[in-house]
């Protein structure tokens, strides 16, 4: 069984963008929400979730809440 190839680009390429700019959001307001970055950046929640956590380490109510 072989896949398919597909043109555009690697979903791993738009994640590792997406991670840049969700870190430069995050630095300019700590204190923002997910779906403030979801709207911001046009992308899923759980991509953001997932970049947030594995990424950087935290976990959704210490940014969001300051507790950091």
């Amino acid at each position: 069984m072989n896949d398919q190839l597909q043109s555009g680009r690697p979903v791993i390429a738009t994640h590792y963008l997406n991670r840049n700019k969700v870190d430069k959001l995050l630095q300019e307001n700590q204190l923002i929400y997910q779906t403030t970055i979801t709207e911001k950046l046009n992308i899923g929640l759980s991509s953001v979730s997932e970049i947030i956590d594995c990424r950087f380490g935290l976990q959704k109510y210490v940014y969001m809440m300051g507790a950091v």
